[in-house]
């Protein structure tokens, strides 16, 4: 896997290299292809080291020992570690030549660091493509620059306390430093219950933060810290053409992405659900590809229900790609929960991680890369929730009606009114699976406007409203999805690649309206009226049939796998668990389990209670310590 480790002493003791070593190796899922360390000072050159960097390295671009890290300059003014892929660094490479600079190898780490020592830190961001976590120990202006990728693909987070100051890839990190003590911080707690995630720059754990997306920090040697936002998505438009020539430019800037993506020296791949978002990045791979050289690699849910092997073989076989398919059941969900909430870092949001890390596995022995569709629901507004907030207008007021009608009334009552007081409230919530009887059951504590309350600040204030809820999205629900791709997908030694939520693609299509992605026109359902733009471009790959059947997404039969024998120990073991803890009633959550599942989202909520307190036993109770003393 690849992830770094950047410590920070504010008092100036020197740097310990134990401690280094030790917080570095807490990221040792697999053994790293290279695995470097570095120490330096912000004071001058011949101070004492206060500040260390730790790298593990997955070699995915210049396999040889030029792209190992840590990094420094020629001059040794500056120093980096970095996580990621710069997709447009062959573009930049040519005039960072011409401006005299000299390259060893071809890794994208390089130039990144060449970028940085020609244009500083504000115009390398405006410039630079790609997916990233960095931290530059400038000693010449003696500073820590930390930066995260536009869209938030790959997590960055930071910790301070007294005496030092940290930045890690993984929040485990911190837990191997011998300062670091874990307290929960419960005023985070309610947004984390409500919506499965902190949002922005909170986190469950006092005193540690994430980096957001599209944001640079400095830290001054004094320990003075400064956020700066470098990208957030429009909401305004500025198109000025007409829908087909938006179908064109998507389609033209998809292409440019994916092949921008597809460098590599190692194998790449898709992970490939058959949807609309994974099919269109393997119908432009497979053709940019040498044949037969790129392949898929597809979970199948053992439930028939909830199986899309159908529409799996169906794209394979238009695609004309091999792929690989691998079974997922109660089985392989119970077996991966413990290990996976330790990959993740937190308690498991989406119940499907476990099948991406499944996934990733098995995967691991053909592919090092695996392209995925992730992001594009969000970018192109495809969930259902984008269409009903267009809807809700004129159905809300009938809702209290229409919800008494059997099979109708589950879907209708989401227009009512009592999912938030006006659409910016209806919206937030709409991303939320825990209703707010269900938050209450679980806390004895009314919790829900405190949780709102987190949320409705990231909410933006200005544009065009519908483009306002892509914002939020893009910047909240999405960050949650990339943090569970990357963490699950890591801990296998495999890099996940996002093409549709590519820089330009993003902010190409933030700049057309709103109307080119959801609209209310009849087209013969609900998924003719989302995603619009970029199903007018998979049409000109697929059978309208392909592109237009209804998707439900990634979904698991939940309830059925709490009932399995599987499932049965580790319920008890957090049941008991949270009875001791106090923070979770664990009356609600067996009541749920042993009496409640088949009713509307008690399944969800029983979820969330049981991955907290998963996640509360590794980091409160003494759980991690197995796998730090493994690592």
């Amino acid at each position: 896997m690849c992830g770094f480790v950047a410590l920070y002493n504010l008092d100036r003791r020197p740097v310990d290299p134990v401690v280094l070593a030790r917080a570095t190796n807490a990221q040792k899922h697999r053994g790293p292809d290279d695995q470097g360390f570095a120490r330096f000072s912000l004071h001058g050159d011949d101070a004492t080291p206060e500040g260390g960097f730790g790298f593990n390295r997955l070699s995915i671009r210049d396999l040889t020992p030029t792209g190992h890290q840590p990094m420094a300059t020629p001059d040794g003014k500056a120093l980096m570690v970095f996580n990621g892929e710069i997709y447009n660094a062959d573009e930049e490479r040519p005039e960072l030549v011409r401006r005299g600079f000299t390259f060893r190898g071809t890794s994208d780490s390089e130039v990144l660091l060449a970028m940085y020592r020609a244009y500083g830190i504000e115009e390398t961001l405006r410039r630079v493509n790609g997916m990233f976590g960095v931290v530059i120990a400038d000693m010449e202006a003696g500073r820590l620059v930390v930066a995260r990728d536009h869209m938030g693909i790959k997590p960055v987070y930071l910790w301070r306390n007294g005496r030092t100051f940290a930045v890690a890839s993984e929040v485990k990190s911190f837990l191997a430093h011998p300062d670091f003590v874990a307290r929960l911080e419960e005023e985070n707690l309610a947004e984390h219950l409500a919506f499965r995630a902190c949002a922005g720059n909170r986190h469950l754990l006092k005193e540690v933060e994430q980096v957001e997306p599209g944001e640079w920090v400095a830290v001054d040697r004094s320990g003075r810290v400064e956020r700066h936002r470098y990208f957030r998505p429009a909401t305004q438009g500025s198109w000025r053409g007409s829908y087909r020539d938006a179908v064109d430019a998507v389609e033209a800037a998809v292409e440019r992405s994916v092949r921008r993506q597809l460098v590599s020296d190692v194998p790449v791949g898709c992970q490939f659900s058959a949807g609309v978002d994974s099919s269109l990045v393997s119908a432009y791979a497979n053709r940019i590809r040498a044949k037969g050289t790129y392949h898929t690699f597809s979970i199948v849910v053992r439930d028939a229900k909830f199986s899309e092997e159908r529409w799996i073989r169906e794209g394979e076989r238009l695609l004309g790609v091999p792929g690989h398919r691998f079974a997922f059941g109660a089985e392989e969900f119970a077996e991966r929960l413990e290990r996976a909430t330790w990959h993740l870092d937190e308690p498991l949001d989406h119940m499907n991680s476990l099948g991406i890390m499944q996934l990733a596995e098995r995967s691991r022995p053909f592919v090092t890369v695996l392209l995925s569709g992730e992001g594009a629901d969000e970018a192109f507004c495809g969930y259902a929730r984008f269409h009903r907030m267009l809807m809700r207008p004129a159905l809300r007021h009938l809702a209290p009606v229409l919800s008494r009608i059997p099979r109708l009334g589950q879907k209708v009552a989401t227009f009512d009114a009592s999912r938030g007081a006006d659409d910016r409230d209806w919206f937030i919530r709409s991303s939320s699976p825990l209703l707010p009887a269900h938050l209450a059951a679980l806390t004895g504590k009314d919790l829900h406007e405190e949780a709102m309350a987190t949320r409705r600040a990231m909410f933006p204030s200005s544009g065009d409203f519908l483009a306002r809820c892509r914002a939020y999205e893009l910047e909240t629900f999405l960050v949650g999805l990339l943090k569970r791709q990357d963490k699950m997908t890591m801990a296998h030694s495999l890099e996940n690649r996002v093409p549709l939520i590519d820089r330009e693609l993003v902010e190409l299509v933030t700049s057309m309206p709103s109307s080119y992605c959801v609209d209310l026109r009849p087209r013969g359902g609900r998924d003719r009226n989302t995603k619009r733009v970029l199903k007018s471009v998979a049409e000109q790959h697929f059978p309208r049939d392909y592109v237009y059947r209804p998707k439900e997404g990634f979904g698991l039969p939940i309830a059925d796998y709490f009932r399995s024998s599987a499932m049965e120990p580790i319920l008890e073991d957090t049941i008991r668990s949270a009875s001791q803890r106090g923070l979770i009633d664990a009356r609600t959550m067996r009541r749920w389990w042993r009496e409640e599942l088949h009713q509307p989202f008690v399944a969800e909520a029983l979820w969330i209670a049981m991955t907290f307190e998963l996640w509360a036993k590794q980091v409160f109770d003494g759980g991690a310590s197995r796998y730090l003393a493994a690592a």
